[in-house]
């Protein structure tokens, strides 16, 4: 997959999301940087069953959509003509809608230089988590313990017995609720 175009962080001009065709991010990030677009398509880390496998790959935290920055008004008539590219999300016919600077600059704040969500959340003794990557994944535990600032024990329910086990802690998200 091709480089995605860091975007300039200090920037006044708007972001726009842009809908993508049915796995059309390499082909839409490929044909936005020759046309010297900058994107934004932050990611994350997740673990999926392949072929009775566990696999861990990143994947775009908003599947089918990618942000864009239009430098000028016109550009974005050439994005949303551009392969890979289904459409702009539109306030109107005639015009795409911006996106609130305060939302993508949060997201950039919370990506490291590659685009990779960094997640800081802090944990409590006795909050609900699902794991997301691992051998456990999408096990539903709560936790028992925080031993230091990597690790974390969280006591699982299996076959009607609590069994603690020591998880990572970027490997588990808070449940909300």
């Amino acid at each position: 997959m091709p480089t995605q175009a860091i975007p300039i962080r200090e920037s006044d001009h708007d972001w726009y999301v842009a809908q993508l065709k049915p796995n059309g991010l390499a082909r839409a990030l490929t044909n936005l940087h020759r046309q010297q677009v900058s994107t934004f398509v932050p990611r994350h880390r997740e673990t999926i069953r392949r072929a009775n496998r566990l696999v861990t790959r990143e994947a775009p935290l908003f599947p089918g959509y990618l942000f864009v920055r239009a430098e000028s008004d016109g550009v974005w008539r050439k994005i949303n003509n551009t392969h890979g590219v289904a459409r702009l999300v539109m306030r109107r016919p005639d015009t795409p809608q911006p996106v609130p600077q305060g939302i993508i600059r949060a997201l950039m704040d919370a990506t490291d230089s590659d685009g990779t969500v960094r997640h800081a959340a802090e944990f409590a003794e006795g909050d609900m988590v699902r794991i997301k990557s691992g051998p456990m994944v999408d096990f539903v535990g709560r936790v028992a313990s925080l031993p230091d600032q990597q690790r974390v024990f969280v006591l699982l329910e299996i076959m009607g017995h609590s069994v603690r086990t020591e998880v990572p802690r970027q490997a588990i998200r808070r449940m909300s609720g």
